[in-house]
C-alpha cells in the first residue's frame, strides 16, 4: 500500500532504492516501550545492567550465530535504548566482504525484527508479562558512510553513560 498521510502517520527515513543487506556497517538505536528503563542503572557516569539489560545483550551478542555474515561491533544498552553498530558482510578486522555464494543475506530491518522478538520474549519470561511490548515500534538506523563516521558512532556509543542525563532519551 503507497504511503497515504490520511491514514499513515509515520514516514520512513530509509534511503530509498538502497539494499540494506549489502555489505556494510550500520548504526541502529532502539527505544524501549513508552521509554521504560529496564536495561541498566547509571550512576556517576557508570552503566550497571540489570538482569534485563544481560538478556538483551546475550540476545544481541548471539546474532551471528542466526544471521551469518552480521557481525556485533560496538553496543551500548543504556536504561531505555541500545545503540549498536551492526556490520554486515564482516571480514578481517576493518574490511569487508562479500558473504559466501548462497549465504541468505538478511536486511538490517529483518536482523532488527529478529532481535526485538527474541529479546521480547526473553525479558517477558523474566517478568512473567507474556507477550508484553518491550520495544517501540520501529528504530533510527545510519548507514555509516567511512571510517571517520564509524570512529565518531563508536566514541558515541562508548560515551553515552557519561552523558546519560543530558540525552534526549534520559527519563528520570
Amino acid at each position: 500500500m503507497p504511503y497515504d498521510p490520511q491514514i499513515h502517520h509515520r514516514r520512513s527515513i530509509r534511503l530509498i532504492n538502497y539494499d540494506y543487506s549489502q555489505a556494510g556497517a550500520y548504526f541502529i538505536t532502539l527505544v524501549t516501550r513508552v521509554r521504560k528503563n529496564i536495561f541498566a542503572n547509571i550512576n556517576a557516569g557508570e552503566l550497571a545492567l540489570s538482569a534485563a539489560g544481560e538478556l538483551a545483550k546475550k540476545v544481541l551478542l548471539a546474532l551471528p550465530d542466526h544471521y551469518p555474515a552480521v557481525e556485533i561491533d560496538e553496543f551500548i544498552f543504556m536504561p531505555n535504548h541500545l545503540h549498536a553498530v551492526l556490520v554486515i558482510g564482516a571480514g578481517p578486522p576493518g574490511g569487508l566482504v562479500l558473504p559466501e555464494p548462497g549465504l541468505r543475506q538478511y536486511s538490517i530491518s529483518e536482523i532488527v525484527r529478529g532481535f526485538k522478538t527474541y529479546s521480547s520474549r526473553q525479558i517477558n519470561l523474566l517478568f512473567h508479562t507474556p507477550g508484553s511490548q518491550i520495544w517501540q515500534h520501529g528504530f533510527y538506523d545510519h548507514i555509516l558512510r567511512d571510517a571517520e563516521d564509524l570512529r565518531r558512532v563508536r566514541a558515541y556509543i562508548r560515551d553515552n553513560p557519561r552523558k546519560w542525563f543530558e540525552d534526549v532519551e534520559y527519563r528520570g
